[in-house]
Formats: structure tokens, C-alpha cells, sequence
């Protein structure tokens, strides 16, 4: 039977496209001595043991799906000092993640570079449980209320039409990350966490990495000198509904 759905042959077209192309890390030997070279191999193969094992490819297919479908697609890069390292056994290691667009705020959306925005928010929804066992040092005994159902992750499933909302079993953390001089507040820049109206944490002597860059990277389909891009399935749209009426005129003829 044939496919009359034409915008999902081109979303397959162009993850393949821009998934054709994996990125690397080459490193540069300081000199060309041989501790150097081994030095440089050993810093390129890190890089491979890292990105494989922590699945790389995996969550920046899915920040491409989004770049696709909405124009805007984001992979976040931190560091998770609760999380124990199974080569060393230590405690923190670099984790990967996608984050969708309807999961990351920034103020000003006439700016086009992220790293130009004076804060961006990252908000995500965990269960209460989670949540009360990963930041237990930080709550010291306050028992949360669950506010949102976590089938609804932000975005309310009644606007997906798959019926009536489940009982609130979640909370929406808020994750913010303020850039130096964005507010008097906090002159160094900082990250603030929330839970709700409850105050987690606040960092206030700057990021906690040495790069100051945010830990989220863009992906852009179409620029509009905005901080969202443009999809072409926002034109796809408009064909694909004509391409229906058209069919439904030829059968019913």
C-alpha cells in the first residue's frame, strides 16, 4: 500500500544526511618527539572510548531528529559528580543528553547564539522519588508534593489528544545558568537549581567549568536571525495537506 505521508521520507532523508558525518577530535602533537605523538594518540583515542561509551552517536541522533522536525535540536554536555566512573570507580564522570526544544528557555529570542544569551533555563520533569533521593543533601528532610504528571513532561498530553491527564506523580526541576554580569545578583555568574518554588542549590562563583560556555550545543536547520530556527516541514505542511485534499477528490470522483 502506498505511503501517503510525504514529509516522513524527508525526515529520513535528512537525519541520514546529517548523521552521514560523525564528529571527531584530532589532537595536535606539541612537538615531534615521540612522547608528544603517543601523547596526542592517547588523547584521540580518550575522546573514542568516551563518545562510544557514553553513547554520543545515540543522543545526538535524537537532537538532530529534533533539528528536523522543529528547526531546533540540542545535545547538553556536563559533568555529574553523583555518578560513579566504571573505569576508575571514582566518583563523577561526563555524561551526554539531547534536550528538546519545549525543554530549554532563554530570554532574549532576537539573539541567534546561544553563548549570547544572559541565562538559559532547562527544565525537565523527575518523579518525586528521584528527585528526593538525588538532591537529599541539598532538600535535608523536606518532602516534596508532586505537581505534574511526568506522562505530560511539560508539554500537557491533552494537547496530544491522548486523553485524560494521569494524577500529578512528578516535579519539574529547573536548572538555570546564569552568565557573568546578566544580573547584581550574581556579578560572577552562576547555576541555580529549583524544584518548583523550592530553592535546591545556587552556585555563585561563576560556572563550574573552567570554559564559562554553557553545557548545551545547537543545532540549526534553517536560520531566521532568530534564536529558533526555521523547519522546511513548516512548508511541507501546507503541501502535504493539498496532496491529501487532492487524492481525497480523485477517489471520490
Amino acid at each position: 500500500m502506498q505511503n501517503n505521508n510525504r514529509i516522513q521520507p524527508y525526515v529520513h532523508l535528512g537525519l541520514a544526511k546529517m548523521l552521514a558525518s560523525f564528529p571527531t577530535a584530532q589532537a595536535i602533537p606539541a612537538s615531534s618527539e615521540d612522547e608528544d605523538q603517543r601523547a596526542a594518540f592517547a588523547a584521540e583515542q580518550a575522546w573514542t572510548s568516551i563518545s562510544e561509551a557514553k553513547k554520543l552517536r545515540q543522543h545526538m541522533s535524537r537532537a538532530v531528529w529534533w533539528t528536523i522536525v522543529t528547526g531546533n535540536g540540542f545535545l547538553k554536555t556536563h559533568w555529574d559528580p553523583n555518578c560513579v566512573d566504571k573505569v576508575s570507580g571514582e566518583m563523577g564522570d561526563i555524561k551526554y543528553g539531547h534536550v528538546t526544544p519545549f525543554h530549554l528557555f532563554v530570554p532574549d529570542i532576537r539573539e541567534q547564539d546561544i553563548e549570547d544569551q544572559p541565562f538559559v533555563i532547562n527544565a525537565y520533569t523527575k518523579t518525586v522519588e528521584w528527585a528526593e533521593y538525588y538532591f537529599a543533601k541539598e532538600l535535608n528532610g523536606i518532602k516534596l508534593a508532586p505537581s505534574t504528571s511526568s506522562a505530560n513532561q511539560i508539554l500537557d498530553e491533552a494537547y496530544l489528544n491522548l486523553g485524560h491527564s494521569k494524577a500529578p506523580d512528578s516535579v519539574i526541576v529547573y536548572e538555570t545558568w546564569v552568565k557573568p554580569g546578566a544580573t547584581k545578583l550574581l556579578p560572577q555568574g552562576g547555576v541555580i537549581i529549583s524544584i518548583d518554588d523550592i530553592l535546591i542549590s545556587v552556585y555563585k562563583e561563576g560556572f563550574p567549568y573552567e570554559h564559562m560556555m554553557y553545557p548545551f550545543t545547537k543545532f540549526e536547520h534553517i536560520p531566521t536571525a532568530t534564536f529558533y530556527a526555521d523547519s522546511p516541514i513548516v512548508d511541507l505542511s501546507q503541501l502535504q495537506k493539498e496532496y491529501n485534499g487532492l487524492r481525497s477528490e480523485i477517489a471520490e470522483a
